[in-house]
């Protein structure tokens, strides 16, 4: 048995499907990144520039540590190295 389906009907099954698929492609995975600096005798690094630079994307954050020697990246840019 076949159930009738109106052209007003398809066009909005298709439109919540594709507004659906785009809620999906939309979301991402942030993280962050923190880290101490320290030198060789274990005392903090004040105000050294840390660099996060992603591989293979050509991205690159920079930032400076804190008092306590701590620096903190917000959104980490993928898979990197400092």
């Amino acid at each position: 048995m076949r159930i009738p389906c109106s052209g007003a009907l398809r066009l909005i099954l298709l439109v919540v499907l594709l507004i659906s698929s785009t809620c999906a492609f939309a979301q991402q995975t942030l993280g962050g990144l923190t880290g101490t600096i320290v030198d060789g005798s274990g005392a903090v690094l004040v105000g050294a520039k840390v660099q996060l630079t992603g591989d293979g994307n050509g991205i690159s954050l920079t930032t400076t540590t804190q008092r306590n020697g701590v620096y903190q990246f917000q959104n980490q840019i993928g898979r990197a190295h400092v």
